[in-house]
């Protein structure tokens, strides 16, 4: 099947309100396209330059991003009902490995997520490039706000991310943070993730990778949500 590498769309200019037709790259490849695996990580590939003012701004649309030298493969869906919809295809189609075809496609072995937006699929870059199971890092989050929620009790955590630490020094082995917002009060927390963190995140591996590697490995939603509800699942079974 063949895909277009770009489609047609009419953007408004944030600064004069010019209404034009721009195309958006709506297929990366990091294969095909080297050029690909960084400008998707500076943020350029989602850049636009308006041709009347020249005002320039980032734009949140859908694209799919394959990266096959790592196996990854990552759908950025704005709509709710698509990407819901997208995410119920994957889990039919990914088989469990125990019922897989032998050999196993290659598709099989790639890791599938499907994210709502440019700043989850940007985040989910970084955990993978760190080395990182997007898993653990979601369920250490949950351990990150309800710590907040203990040092600070009114505090509102309406967002939470993972990222690069800027102030960490050069070289750091885990040079990451957390960074917590509450828009009702206009606040932000920052939880460190160097390497001061690295024993509670040995803990809770050990805690809870037996029963990780029972779970079906091609859920494509990794978000807050699922780790709340797979530490809820968890300490009812156990």
């Amino acid at each position: 099947m063949e895909y277009s590498e770009t489609e047609s769309h009419f953007l408004d200019c944030p600064k004069c309100g010019h209404h034009f037709l721009h195309r958006l790259k709506v297929n990366f490849n990091t294969e095909t396209h080297p050029e690909d695996r960084q400008s998707v990580r500076d943020g350029s590939a989602f850049q636009v330059r308006c041709p009347q003012c020249g005002a320039a701004w980032r734009v949140d649309y859908s694209f799919f991003y394959d990266q096959p030298q790592d196996q990854l493969a990552l759908y950025c869906l704005l709509d709710l009902k698509e990407a819901a919809s997208l995410a119920d295809a994957i889990r039919r189609n990914l088989l469990p490995p125990e019922a897989a075809p032998t050999p196993v496609p290659s598709w099989q072995k790639y890791t599938w997520r499907v994210v709502r937006s440019l700043a989850d699929f940007r985040e989910k870059l970084t955990i993978f490039d760190a080395g990182l199971d997007d898993r653990y890092v979601e369920l250490f989050k949950v351990f990150a706000l309800n710590q907040l929620h203990v040092q600070q009790p009114d505090f509102q955590a309406d967002e939470i991310r993972f990222a690069r630490d800027p102030e960490q020094p050069a070289g750091a082995r885990w040079p990451y943070r957390f960074t917590i917002v509450d828009n009702h009060r206009g606040q932000v927390a920052q939880t460190p993730f160097d390497e001061s963190a690295r024993p509670l995140f040995d803990q809770m591996e050990a805690h809870f990778g037996k029963d990780m590697e029972t779970l079906f490995d091609h859920e494509p939603v990794i978000d807050l949500q699922w780790a709340q509800n797979y530490i809820a699942s968890f300490q009812t079974k156990n």
